[in-house]
């Protein structure tokens, strides 16, 4: 009996150990995630803040012969020419850029990718075929995103024609990127300013016409 009663103790002991061991593990397991999450969302938005800093004030020419800027944002989507691209520090030039989210096979969630090309190699700014065009993951499991931008202040309504001439000479002075992504069971709101360097006024470029 003595030795029954032992073995029974003896096993409830291992049973609690392991159930501590197993609960450890889980919350290590956890721990690690989180941390390899954040670990990718800051280089993700330290490359993309790299990027959209270095954006170029490139414009083309429309039919009517007015200047178009290739900057363009949308809620969910974002294109631009950068003198900095994405894995290619060491090569110069102009590269056009355009960010916008891509599904996950199986999942509700979405991830951001970028496509970028050299503007030498671009022919229409406004419809590059980015189904033939190698996507550089950024950001996973976002599950909403919004891009938006704020420049030209200090006018009021009635200046709109004013407003118009400075979006035809300029880029805005900053883009924001506001996104709730997920890691796990938990979700974040994540949102980031980004400054413009190159947002002054510049000689319009001549390019493809649009």
């Amino acid at each position: 009996m003595e030795i029954l009663v032992s073995m029974l103790i003896l096993s409830m002991v291992a049973i609690l150990i392991l159930q501590g061991l197993r609960v450890g593990y889980k919350v290590w397991e956890k721990g690690e995630s989180k941390v390899a999450h954040q670990q990718r969302m800051r280089i993700a938005l330290d490359t993309i803040s790299k990027q959209l800093s270095s954006a170029y004030p490139f414009f083309v020419k429309n039919e009517d012969g007015s200047p178009s800027p290739v900057f363009k944002v949308e809620p969910k989507m974002i294109q631009f020419v950068t003198s900095r691209p994405i894995g290619m520090s060491n090569r110069g030039g102009l590269f056009f850029v355009i960010y916008r989210l891509k599904n996950i096979p199986y999942s509700e969630n979405k991830i951001l990718v970028a496509y970028q090309k050299p503007i030498y190699m671009v022919e229409d700014f406004k419809n590059l075929d980015i189904n033939n065009e190698e996507a550089i993951n950024l950001i996973p499991d976002i599950m909403n995103i919004e891009w938006s931008y704020s420049s030209w202040e200090g006018y009021g309504l009635e200046d709109s024609l004013k407003i118009q001439k400075e979006k035809e000479k300029s880029l805005p002075k900053e883009v924001t990127l506001t996104l709730r992504h997920s890691e796990g069971e938990h979700s974040y709101l994540t949102q980031v300013t980004i400054p413009l360097m190159m947002s002054s006024k510049k000689p319009i470029k001549k390019g493809t016409k649009t």
